[in-house]
Formats: structure tokens, C-alpha cells, sequence
């Protein structure tokens, strides 16, 4: 198993051409985390964020990645580039999610609990900003991000499985085969 810590690696995220698409969220500059280089991801990485901010960056261009423990996941990544993966991080840590997607659509990030993908969106918050502690509630949510927005600093909660979507785009549990946007956070 490995672990990687980020305070050396911070730098700064410039909304470089949003301009009227000042969405929630968008507060300027943080330093954030960046996520191992392709290579060095594996199942077994888990990312230490705990001083500077882990991007999770959304957008289409994830495409379906089937996890060894979870199943097909879908257009969420640590990594700006490549397909989705399953957010493996230590309890603790700081999360931000990025829509930089480049089909320029709106998206959200929000939790669906511990158990499992649910058969349908169930998150109520999920178009609004919600909470600061990615857990097993149904409340925490970015909110809708427009194209180049990012949301609130997020804190991993306790160890555990957290399932989420996106509520314009997850239809129900993802397959291989459904593009259901849909994603874990595995807090270690």
C-alpha cells in the first residue's frame, strides 16, 4: 500500500477564462494538491491531503473504469487526464471537486451514503451547495458547477465507502455499459 503526501507539491489554480461563468464556488485561487502521476496510480495508492486540497477533476472525458471492489465508475479523477477512478484517501484529508470538463456541461458531485449506488439520484441537496464533510449523509453536495468552477473544500470523514453522482447525469447504478455518472470516495 501507498501513501502520498502533498504539501511540497501544492500550486495555485488560476480560473483562467471563466470570466461570466462565475459559478458556485468559484473563490479564486487555492492551493491544491495533484494527484500521482499516472503510473504511480494504483488500486492500492491512498492519497494523504490532509494540508493542501486533493482536485477531483469532472468530466466526460473519465470514461468507465470497472474497480476491482466497486464496479464500474464514471467521469470523476484525481488525474486531469485518463478514466475515472475510485478516490482512495486518508481520513482527514481536504478534497475539492473541478468541472473542467470539456464538453463545457454543467455537473455536481453529491453523496449518496455508504451502502451503495442507489437505484436513482437521491441526494435532495443535489443541486445546491451542502456541507463541508464528505460522510455518510445524503446532504453534502457541490452543488451545480458550471464549466471551470470548483466547489467548497471538502474534509474526508471517517474511515468507510462514500458513493456519489451527479444530479444531472446519473441514471442508476452505473454498468459498463450505462455511462451513469457515478463515482466512490474510499476513506482510509
Amino acid at each position: 500500500m501507498t501513501i502520498k503526501h502533498f504539501p511540497a507539491i501544492a500550486a495555485a489554480f488560476a480560473l483562467s477564462g471563466c470570466g461570466a461563468h462565475v459559478g458556485a464556488g468559484n473563490t479564486g485561487a487555492l492551493p491544491l494538491a495533484q494527484a500521482p502521476l499516472a503510473q504511480e496510480q494504483s488500486q492500492d495508492t491512498i492519497i494523504d491531503a490532509t494540508i493542501t486540497p486533493l482536485v477531483i477533476h469532472i468530466g466526460f472525458e473519465h470514461g468507465e473504469h470497472t474497480d476491482r471492489t466497486f464496479g464500474p465508475v464514471y467521469f470523476y479523477s484525481p488525474l486531469r487526464t485518463g478514466t475515472a477512478e475510485v478516490i482512495r484517501v486518508r481520513t482527514g484529508s481536504k478534497l475539492v471537486f473541478v468541472n473542467d470538463d470539456p464538453n463545457r456541461v454543467d455537473h455536481t458531485a453529491s453523496g449518496f451514503g455508504p451502502r451503495a449506488f442507489p437505484l436513482t439520484f437521491d441526494n435532495n441537496s443535489g443541486m445546491h451547495r451542502s456541507g463541508s464533510t464528505i460522510n455518510s449523509t445524503l446532504t453534502w453536495s457541490t452543488g451545480t458547477l458550471v464549466p471551470g468552477a470548483h466547489s467548497q473544500v471538502f474534509t474526508i470523514g471517517p474511515r468507510g465507502h462514500y458513493f456519489f453522482g451527479c444530479a444531472f447525469h446519473y441514471t442508476t447504478k452505473p454498468t459498463t455499459t450505462n455511462g451513469s455518472m457515478g463515482d466512490v470516495i474510499v476513506s482510509m
